[in-house]
Formats: structure tokens, sequence, C-alpha cells
């Protein structure tokens, strides 16, 4: 019962300190592209956000679940937080060719675009976890 309840409890930590980057990033494109458009400058934008908001979530988790995870050090929860960020974006790029295919707008979709949101996630990704471990990656603990 002591173990659910931990778990549970920094279940709560963890959607207390991060969850909320990711939908506000979904709600901070939604209103921008209304605006401005899609491309050429709120694409990218977001995708560099994005990344940043998913690599904050992963970093913020690792943290939380450190004890969980064999108490790594903080470079490794860092290249951690970092790959689950990748992946996250490489398995976004797979669902918006995966949509244009489906619709029909194969024709439309284009590598380098894909290319680039990739490497703006991976950038996002980069600087919130260069921020967030600045100057303890030797370190153990946080």
């Amino acid at each position: 019962m002591k173990q659910t309840n931990s778990i549970i409890s920094n279940l709560l930590e963890i959607s207390i300190k991060a969850l909320w980057a990711p939908p506000l990033v979904f709600i901070l494109h939604s209103l921008a592209a209304r605006r401005y458009g899609h491309e050429p400058y709120v694409d990218p934008i977001i995708h560099f956000a994005g990344g940043a908001a998913v690599a904050w979530l992963f970093w913020q988790s690792a943290c939380c679940l450190r004890r969980y995870l064999g108490n790594p050090p903080v470079l490794r929860l860092a290249l951690l937080a970092f790959g689950m960020a990748t992946l996250t974006a490489v398995g976004w790029e797979f669902m918006e060719y995966g949509l244009s295919v489906s619709k029909g707008y194969a024709e439309n979709w284009d590598l380098l675009n894909s290319l680039r949101d990739l490497v703006l996630g991976m950038g996002g990704a980069a600087l919130v976890l260069g921020i967030a471990t600045r100057g303890r990656l030797k370190d153990r603990s946080l």
C-alpha cells in the first residue's frame, strides 16, 4: 500500500511540475496559427517549443522517478530525457506523414520540412536540458 501511495504521489508531482508544458504548446500553436498562418514562422517555433516541452516533461519525470531508475547521475537522466524527446519528435513526424498520406496530401509532404522540424525539436530539447542541468552534469544528486 505504501509503495502505491509513493507512485501516486510521484505521478501527481510530475503532473504539477511538467505535464502542463505539452498542452500549452498545442494551445499556443492553435492561437498563433489562426492569427499568423502555419508556415513559415509558426511551425518552426512550435516544433522548437514542442521539443523543449517534451524534454521538460521527460526530465521532470526522470527526476521524480529517479529512485526507481537506480539513482543514475544527472548526465544519464539528461540523456534519457533527450532521447525520449527525440523519439517523440520522430514519432510526431511519422504521424504527420501518415496523416498526409491518408488524406491524399502525400505530394505536399516535404522531407526537408520534416528534417527541419526534427532538428528544431532536438534543439529545443537540448536548450531546456542544458538550462535544467547547468553545471550539475557530474553530480549524482539534483
